[in-house]
């Protein structure tokens, strides 16, 4: 059994023992509440500046220009150039290639240069076109004072030109078609009509047009008024009527002039000829050259047979 000393030494150690205890705790809940624990807020003051409006009428803007950017919105600089690049991106190209369209009721002067910035030539000798070959360039002359009429760029006007210059090379073509089956048709029925004469008229026929000077020219362009068969017998007719060796020899072996033209044979042969359509027509053409030839025929036909009282 302890001794009351023994118990009270014990006491106090024990007591001891639970203020250290105590005391560690109580450190311990110090230390996590320090550690942990947020600082306290503290109430500060921060003072709210309001930025100063940009004054462009400061910077030379005034009037009517003031009144545009005081409607337009905008703060400063910064807003003019943002505006600014907007407009270059929505409109997507420089600014002379912009075009500004007179009204619908505005003289044409006013698209004169509308045109020209879109490709029209300044004048009509402006235009470059390539000409077929063996094209002396008249019909481009032509056309090109057409095209600058019409207001036609460069572009539009070649390919017009091109497109005419096709079709009519196409029409040239079936022109030439129809007239060679023409001509062969017409070829055939002298033939048949010459029959075995054909070689014999053809040589008088040659010297007819010798006699009056006609070229191949020129009775190429007979052809194109009177027809292969046509102008083969008219010459033959100036042939037969300028004194050869072989006279006129139809297929039925029938009349014309043999050897010199006689006086009775040359009035007789006006007599006919003035009742025949046909020469009547050639008499009085359109065509200078028909007409001459029809009224050398009639002077020479009157000479012999008038002497000494042609008409004019």
């Amino acid at each position: 059994m302890r001794t009351i000393f023994e118990r009270y030494s014990l006491a106090g150690a024990m007591r001891e023992g639970e203020g250290a205890a105590t005391t560690a705790a109580t450190t311990a809940a110090t230390t996590a509440a320090t550690t942990t624990a947020p600082p306290a807020a503290t109430a500060t003051t921060t003072a709210t500046t309001t930025p100063t409006a940009f004054d462009f009428s400061q910077h030379g803007v005034a009037g009517e220009d003031l009144a545009y950017v005081t409607n337009k919105g905008w703060k400063g600089p910064t807003d003019i150039v943002a505006s600014y690049r907007n407009l270059e991106k929505l409109r997507g190209v420089p600014v002379e290639q912009l075009l500004q369209l007179p009204a619908a009721d505005a003289a044409p002067e006013a698209w004169s240069d509308i045109w020209t910035k879109l490709g029209r030539p300044a004048a009509a000798d402006g235009y470059q076109l390539t000409l077929p070959q063996g094209d002396d360039g008249a019909f481009a002359k032509v056309a090109t004072s057409w095209f600058h009429g019409a207001d036609l760029t460069q572009g539009q006007a070649t390919k017009l030109y091109e497109k005419v210059m096709a079709w009519a090379g196409e029409q040239q073509k079936a022109g030439e078609t129809v007239n060679a089956d023409a001509v062969k048709a017409q070829m055939a029925a002298l033939d048949k009509e010459w029959g075995p004469n054909r070689d014999t008229n053809l040589a008088i026929a040659q010297r007819g047009a010798k006699a009056f000077g006609l070229d191949e020219a020129t009775v190429d362009k007979l052809q194109g008024a009177l027809g292969y068969d046509g102008v083969m017998k008219l010459m033959h007719n100036l042939g037969s009527k300028v004194g050869t060796d072989a006279g006129f020899v139809t297929g039925d072996g029938k009349g014309g002039f043999s050897g010199t033209v006689t006086q009775e044979q040359a009035r007789a042969e006006i007599t006919r000829l003035r009742k025949e359509k046909s020469f009547a027509q050639r008499f009085n053409s359109s065509d200078p050259t028909v007409r001459s030839l029809a009224r050398n025929e009639m002077r020479k036909l009157e000479e012999i047979a008038f002497p000494g009282n042609q008409s004019s």
